[in-house]
């Protein structure tokens, strides 16, 4: 009876921390696909032509000032790639010529300070979670989970040292006139560069980069294991039946019985595993309030699934069966102990004289 209860022990184990584990890895999957799509949240997307003259960085960086300080606008680069070891790396170029920017409302900042718009237009400085061999000086770092990808704010003057002029740009104005504004300006002077041709509506561009992170495949192993934890009661329960038929005779109801058998095992063994999760959730760096709920609601989700699903396990043995076949071991026993009269007291392995108590015939 012993290695049963281990192993339902260890299921109970195994479903907290894999709850824990999966909510966490989906929570940093999609934070790091909200930080990667940060900028379409606070502007208009426009692209710069990779053709002629505009692949020139030095131009595109002074007709981009140029826009910018002319509508108060603030333009950002994205640039998305891997380091050498895969590691994800996320880069938010910005040309500020408006005070502040809404892109910085979307991180936190685990130390230092954000640099002011002379110190981004100058290129001295950076914030970053990465090592870094750059001349710009960090001044802070972003608050990533678990230091899980690289997450760096640059100047744009920085910018075409690593990435081409070419590419997705966003407008961060103060209004869809001043957005309009910009996208001629940056027309007109392409169109002087030599693009004849160019048009604002070249320039334009409905196409979305929002990012959605996919679902951890652990939650399928996790309703695996919950399955598999209910199975194991319902055998837990026929293997202890005497058990159960004498709790049952001593007019214990279904939710006493479950609590006897599996309840106190399911209960001692889940809040430790939960108390250790939500400790280690608590001591990971990086970890926000919002990736917090998220791993909380999983975790209550799957603990009331795993305990409604012992209980209704319970209960469908208990009503299944009869009481006299579960003390007996034996679904073929005759004697049936819900309708026992007063003359058939005696062909019980029990005395049944005093109410509510019992006495188990050593024969038996």
């Amino acid at each position: 009876m012993g290695y049963v209860r281990i192993i339902l022990g260890l299921l109970f184990v195994g479903i907290t921390a894999l709850t824990a584990t999966s909510a966490s890895i989906s929570g940093i999957q999609q934070r790091k696909a909200d930080d990667q799509s940060a900028a379409e949240k606070v502007g208009a997307a426009f692209v710069w032509p990779d053709v002629g003259p505009a692949a020139d960085p030095i131009l595109a960086l002074r007709v981009l000032t140029e826009a910018a300080e002319t509508t108060h606008s603030n333009v950002i680069r994205t640039s998305i790639g891997l380091t050498e070891t895969d590691r994800t790396q996320v880069t938010h170029y910005t040309l500020l010529a408006n005070h502040g920017s809404r892109l910085f409302e979307n991180f936190s900042l685990s130390s230092g300070r954000w640099p002011n718009q002379q110190e981004l237009r100058a290129g001295t400085t950076i914030v970053t979670n990465a090592q870094t061999r750059d001349s710009a000086m960090p001044v802070g770092v972003p608050s990533v989970p678990l230091n899980g990808y690289d997450l760096t704010f640059a100047g744009m003057s920085t910018a075409y040292k690593m990435i081409p002029a070419s590419g997705r740009y966003i407008i961060e104005s103060p209004n869809s006139a001043a957005a309009d504004h910009f996208i001629q300006i940056v027309a007109d002077r392409l169109r002087q560069a030599g693009l004849v041709d160019l048009s604002s509506d070249d320039l334009r561009t409905n196409e979305s980069a929002d990012l959605q992170a996919s679902n951890s495949s652990l939650d399928l192993v996790t309703w695996l294991l919950v399955a598999v934890a209910v199975f194991m009661t319902i055998y837990l329960l026929l293997r202890d039946a005497r058990r159960l038929g004498i709790l049952r005779l001593n007019g214990h109801s279904v939710g006493r019985s479950w609590l006897q058998i599996v309840g106190r095992l399911q209960i001692s063994v889940t809040v430790v595993a939960l108390l250790v999760c939500l400790g280690a959730v608590a001591l990971s760096p990086g970890i926000d309030i919002r990736l917090t709920q998220q791993v909380l609601l999983a975790l209550f989700t799957f603990t009331l699934a795993t305990f409604t699903g012992t209980f209704v396990a319970a209960a469908l043995v208990l009503h299944g069966v009869r009481i006299g076949d579960l003390v007996k071991r034996s679904f073929q026993n005759e004697v049936d102990v819900s309708v026992v009269d007063d003359k058939r007291l005696s062909d019980l392995p029990f005395d049944l004289s005093s109410r509510g108590q019992w006495k188990l015939d050593k024969s038996f």
